[in-house]
């Protein structure tokens, strides 16, 4: 439970340092290719090289082991309006 705090707590300031935004994702949404999906976050960020910034973080990083070794996981980062 420490490493899950400890990874949140990463995740939580570098989106305030990167002003990622979360956005809401249609929970009904039907998965009809691909693999079987349990959550999706999507997290808007102000730019592509922001996002990138962002992940590349050493502190990030940190958070990211503690992701990997809990769930599997895909991550995108796309260059494109979702609005």
């Amino acid at each position: 439970m420490q490493r899950h705090n400890r990874s949140r707590a990463i995740v939580v300031a570098n989106r305030r340092k990167y002003q990622a935004q979360l956005k809401s994702v249609d929970a009904s949404a039907v998965l009809v290719e691909g693999r079987d999906i349990k959550r999706v976050v999507a997290v808007e960020f102000p730019s592509y090289e922001a996002a990138r910034s962002c992940y590349e973080d050493p502190t990030y990083q940190e958070a990211r082991r503690y992701a990997l070794q809990a769930s599997k996981r895909e991550l995108l980062i796309l260059k494109a309006n979702l609005a």
